[in-house]
Formats: C-alpha cells, structure tokens, sequence
C-alpha cells in the first residue's frame, strides 16, 4: 500500500471511530432518518463526550445494517478503507421528489421569483382552504421550493363601508427539522387555518393567516439545478450549513413572507411569527437574534441547542476531500435505509400511528377514507424522508453538513439596503477616509506599506447566547417523549429566556409601552407526543399557537404584557383532566396528546440529572 493510500486510511480510521459514536445519535435524533436532522446532532451528539452512552447504544443498532448482524467498528473501517480503493462507479436515478407534494416539475434556475408551479395532479384547493408551491431564487442561482397555504373563503363584509384591506394579514412562517420538506408542515398549517377560520366567525374578524413552509438548499425539493455529488459548477464551494441556511431564510422572510404580506393588506406588516421544530428551532432563535426587525415572536417546538458535528479538516465547502466524501457516502447509505429510518421514528414519536400511513399526512382529505385514515400503500412519512433522498447531490449535502461549523454572524444584508442607507447617512465620513487613504499612500511608498491584516474568522453563535439576545416574545412547546430534546432542555431554555431584563428599553424599534418590560416566555408541554409535535399534535399545537398569535388583535395593553398572561390551553370541558395534573386533553385522531403549562418555578427547579443533562445538550 502506498503512502498516500496509508496516509487515507488513517485518516478514514480517525474520523471512522468518531463519526461511529456521533453519528448514530445525530441521526438519532429527528436527523435524517426523521424530520429533524440536526435533532439528533442537538440531543444526543452534540459532542462525543455528551452522550456516550446512547451514542454506543445506537451504534449497535446502526451496525446492524452494514451486513445483517451486529459488527465491530474496526469491520466498519475496514469496508470503508476497502471502498476508497475502489473506483466510483455511479449510476443513479434522477433527483426524485416526495409525494404529497403540490409540485413535482424540476426546479428552474432562471425562473421567476413571483412565479407560481401548480402540480397538473394537485393545485391543492379544498373546503376554502389552498395551498400553492411555487419557487424562489437564492443568490440568483439556486432554485427554492416554498409552499404558501391559506383560508381562500371569500371574505366577508359586515357593512357596505368596509373595504378588503380591512382584512388583518398574519404572516406565519414555519421552519422544518432536518432531512425533511415542508409537507412536514401540512398537518399544522391546515389546523392554524381551520382554527382561524373558527374564531373569525365566532367573533366576526377579518383575519387572514398566510402559513408559509419553505425547504432548505440540500433538502426537500430545493436543490442546485445541476447535481453530481459535489463536482458540478453549481455546487463548487457551496456548504450546505447553518449560516448558509440562515442566509437563504432571512433573505426569504424579507423579500418573500413580508413582501407577500404588504401585496395582501395595505397596512404591509413589517414582521413575521416563526415557528421552528428541531434544527428549525435553532435556525429560528439564531435568525431572530440577528434580525430582529423582521420577527415578531418566535414559536420554538422541540429546538435543538446544537449545530452538527461540526468535525476537523475540512470546512464543509464541495467538492469534498477524500475521507469526507467517503465517511458521509458510507453513513449516508446506512442511516437512508427504510429500516433505520423506520428505526428512528419510532424513536421520535409516541404514537406510531402518527406516522406509519394509517392516516392522512396531507394537506386536505381527499387521500383520506372519509375516517381520516391514510390510503392503503402509502408508505407514511419514512417514504417521504427516503424520497428526499435520491438524487444526485444527498451524499454531498450529507457530508458537508457533517463537517459544517455552528451559525456565525454573517451581514448578508449589507450590501443592499443597510450599506446605502450608512452611505447616504455619512457621506463625509467615506470621503474623510478615502482622503486619509490617499495620504497614507503619499507618504508610505508601496514597497513600505505594511502587510493587510488578518481577517478575523466571524464569532461563532451559541444557541443559549441567542436566545439571552431575542428582543421578542418567544413561546416554547415541547413534547414531553421526545428522547433527545428532553423536558429538561426545555426548561433550561425557559430559565434562560425569563432571566431577559428591559430588552425593549432604549430600543427605537419599539414603542414607549414596551419599554421597562420583560418579554414573554411561556413554556407549554404536551404529553403523549415526541420530537416532532407539529406533525404528532398538531391540533394542540395550532390551538395554543391561534392564542399565543392573537394577543397582537388586543387592543388594550402592549402585546408582550398580554402573551405574558393569556390562556394559552383551552378550556375544553375536560375538567376531570386538568383535576388530574395531566393537564388538558386535546384529540389527535391517532390518539390524545395532553397539554399543560409549566411554570417558570419547576423549569428552575431540575435535580442533579436533568441538570446534567439539560447542560450537556448545547
């Protein structure tokens, strides 16, 4: 074997045995096998030293799946060091995308941002309530697949005075997990309308809700338009990471969410509400520490603290060096099987019935047998994860996500509007420095200038830190089973967001009622329900959401004083439930989910474990 070759193979044997105990549990987690990638990176592999125990325990099962019987790691290293000898050798199928989904055309690089794809099969329009998918072009290159869902009744005067833009548009904008699209999200978008719908015509208001669900670049349906495992010029020295996905979201909230909003309603909102589940959650809570005008408060259900793997020699940017691409090829492979992603979701849910097809995972009903139960050979959700998966840059995607750093604090907005305005802002300024620069050169001839310095690397954005950071109100629902976002870590995260003083204070952005006033943080646990509650509960979800969103329709108060004591649960009937200590129970056709509110009191209040635990994860 030459020297090169040895010199491969200790490297694949480094990052092996490490991949062998993290990666496991990154999957684990809602990760790829799930809805919730980085779910698994978050709770339990967040790093190696924080969950060795499950890491080994998954490993186990994971291994299980190279040949059909439990194998050691070194037969692991052995079959990878065997496969780099090879030659590549790849004939797959063309990108194909999950059902259920409005449209299934190839994205187009050059197509119109405004521009709306209907699927010829579905344009899905039922009962009042629509749903379109249409695209978007990031960076004027790379296409995204976003689906816009809301209540089309024709709206409804209550006099011959009242106007259209009457109507209160709520944008609404709803982040997924990992290794998923937004038909994650057609459960809860359909129930947020349905509740809206209800409470219009209860009190006769003329709100109308825009529910948004969008696919990040390497996920879902949104791809580079020409994918060859990382070597293609579309993918050249693009990373599929945290900052990459932070960038694609806050450009969509602006010049998508918040533009569509003013087309809607004369008034034009100048914010969104986010609601992220799993990686969603962290990108949501980083997001909205780094753009606060754009978010009016932020939902966090089942958020992960943590960011990959973030692991050594390489920065995640394609093509991949050898090692990587053959770590994530290999690891890619085992954790896409339909029996490991199966293996996952059982982890990630209570209910099985939740996910497994017995009953309808779409937007509408027509799928459904008039019972809400799913149609013979669906497959459920593991087929959508599985689809998600085959095309030609999955393996790609995977490995940079595996090697990529945790969020920074990237300014991708100072080349539009910000730097114009400073430039018309302090015109002189500018013209002083270039003057001084001009001087500078007059006086140091070019061979004596001193060298540019070093650019500094961008500080890196921990999870908790953001959070301490959000101006904004933020509401947490957590299902209680989930195995990696324990209780626990919720409650460290509801410890975190009440210790926040005065943020509004001295703020120009908000007005004088919000000054001196701590923002809201409420924290609502749902029993009977895992990692994914927006998929395992979403009438719960989207009954405590309505609540949590409406304290902006108040007219009395500042909204953070009202979502700081606003019922949040319904009051259903149920009185023997909450009698109790259950809480109240609200029906899933799969099964009951039960939701209570925890107090900031018992979030402060973990013995020595939970304590353990809930600083172990991030």
């Amino acid at each position: 074997m030459t020297s090169r070759a040895t010199r491969h193979l200790f490297q694949a044997a480094f990052i092996g045995l490490a991949c062998s105990c993290a990666v496991p549990a990154f999957q684990t987690i809602p990760g790829y096998v799930q809805v919730e990638a980085p779910s698994p990176t978050f709770a339990s592999s967040s790093t190696l030293s924080s969950s060795l125990s499950s890491s080994l325990r998954l490993f186990h099962d994971t291994s299980a799946f190279f040949d059909g019987r439990p194998s050691s790691r070194l037969s692991f290293l052995l079959r990878l060091s065997a496969e780099a000898q090879e030659e590549e050798e790849e004939v797959e199928e063309e990108l194909k995308f999950p059902p259920n989904i409005i449209s299934s055309s190839t994205p187009k690089p050059n197509e119109n941002n405004s521009s709306e794809q209907h699927d010829r099969q579905k344009s899905f329009q039922q009962g009042g309530l629509q749903l379109n998918q249409r695209r978007w072009v990031f960076r004027d290159k790379y296409p995204i697949a976003y689906e816009v869902a809301t209540d089309a009744t024709p709206w409804r005067r209550e006099s011959e005075h009242e106007k259209e833009s009457d109507t209160d548009v709520v944008p609404i904008l709803l982040l997924n997990g990992f290794g998923v699209g937004s038909f994650h999200q057609h459960r809860l978008m359909r129930r947020l309308l349905l509740e809206r719908r209800a409470k219009n015509n209860h009190r006769k208001q003329n709100v109308r809700y825009l529910v948004y669900g969008i696919d990040y670049l390497g996920q879902g349906q949104s791809w580079p338009a020409f994918c060859d495992d990382g070597n293609s010029p579309d993918e050249f020295q693009l990373s599929y990471s945290a900052d990459t996905w932070i960038e694609q979201l806050g450009l969509f909230l602006r010049d998508v969410v918040l533009a569509d909003a003013a087309n809607n309603d004369g008034d034009s909102p100048r914010k969104a509400h986010i609601v992220g589940n799993s990686v969603g959650g962290y990108l949501a809570a980083v997001l909205s520490s780094l753009h606060p005008h754009l978010v009016s408060t932020v939902a966090l259900l089942n958020a992960t603290p943590v960011w990959g793997l973030n692991l050594p020699f390489w920065d995640g940017k394609l093509p991949a060096p050898f090692v990587p691409r053959r770590v994530g090829r290999a690891l890619f492979d085992v954790i896409r099987e339909e029996g490991t992603i199966d293996r996952y979701l059982e982890a990630a849910y209570a209910t099985r019935g939740a996910y497994d097809g017995t009953f309808h995972d779409g937007f509408g009903d027509e799928s459904s047998t008039g019972d809400g139960r799913g149609v013979e050979g669906d497959g459920g959700l593991g087929k959508k994860i599985r689809a998600c998966t085959e095309g030609k840059g999955g393996h790609a995607a995977f490995a940079s996500i595996l090697w990529s750093a945790p969020a920074s604090a990237p300014d991708f907005f100072s080349a539009e509007g910000h730097l114009q305005q400073q430039q018309q802002q302090q015109p002189t300024m500018k013209q002083q420095q270039q003057q001084q620069q001009q001087q500078q050169e007059k006086l140091h001839p070019p061979q004596q200038q001193q060298q540019p310095e070093k650019q500094t690397k961008p500080q890196k954005i921990q999870f908790y830190q953001a959070l301490q950071s959000l101006p904004m109100d933020v509401l947490l629902l957590f299902g209680s089973d989930d195995p990696w976002c324990t209780p626990a870590v919720a409650k460290r995260m509801h410890s975190t967001l009440s210790s926040r003083r005065n943020i509004h204070d001295n703020d120009d952005e908000f007005d004088d009622e919000c000054a001196n006033t701590t923002p809201a943080s409420r924290y609502v646990a749902i029993d009977n329900c895992g990692h994914c509650p927006n998929h395992e509960a979403p009438a719960a979800v989207a009954k405590v959401l309505l609540a949590w969103f409406d304290a902006d329709d108040n007219v009395n108060g500042n909204a953070t004083f009202r979502r700081n004591n606003v019922e949040l649960i319904p009051n259903n009937g149920e009185s023997e439930a909450t009698k109790n200590g259950h809480g109240v129970m609200v029906k899933e056709p799969w099964g009951d989910v039960w939701v209570r509110e925890v107090s900031i009191e018992e979030s402060r209040k973990l013995d020595f474990m939970d304590w353990m635990v809930a600083n172990m994860v991030g």
